[in-house]
């Protein structure tokens, strides 16, 4: 049987790892990033973001006590570069984890035309069709709302 996951987070990543596992013949297709939003946008990027900020916060508490008698020095340049560097590294795991399942991974955007799926001019027949594409934020248009924000902003 020939399966299509589209999206690589958590429900396409475990959806294409178990078929692959089971020998299943899969095709796991990613517009963007391998891993989804979370890895690549989203929690793990605003948990790093916070660690860091809990740190400064404690820092210049520390130092109105007197315990610390210096100013931090902080590199934003840095902190995106280790950011980025443990995307990519996260990444080649996941792609490690779904090659290693025997699973055929396609970068592009998928469009779905009958029993088949098109990415970057290729088709791909499928028996089975997973599409893990995530959620995406709402705002609704009540009184308060252009003080909503998302991930993405």
């Amino acid at each position: 049987m020939k399966n299509i996951v589209i999206g690589s987070g958590p429900a396409g990543r475990l959806g294409s790892l178990e078929l692959g596992k089971l020998g299943e013949e899969v095709t796991l297709i990613e517009k963007n990033h391998i891993a989804g939003t979370c890895l690549n946008e989203g929690c793990m990027v605003i948990c790093a973001l916070t660690d860091i900020t809990k740190f400064i916060e404690n820092h210049n508490k520390f130092n109105s006590y007197g315990f610390i008698k210096s100013q931090l020095d902080i590199s934003y340049e840095k902190i995106v570069e280790k950011i980025t560097e443990t995307q990519k590294m996260l990444r080649k795991i996941n792609e490690e984890e779904n090659e290693g399942a025997g699973n055929n991974i396609v970068y592009g955007e998928a469009e779905i035309n009958g029993s088949q799926v098109e990415v970057n001019g290729e088709s791909f027949d499928w028996d089975n069709l997973l599409i893990a594409t995530g959620a995406r934020p709402f705002i609704p248009d009540i009184p308060g709302s252009q003080y909503g924000l998302t991930n993405r902003d």
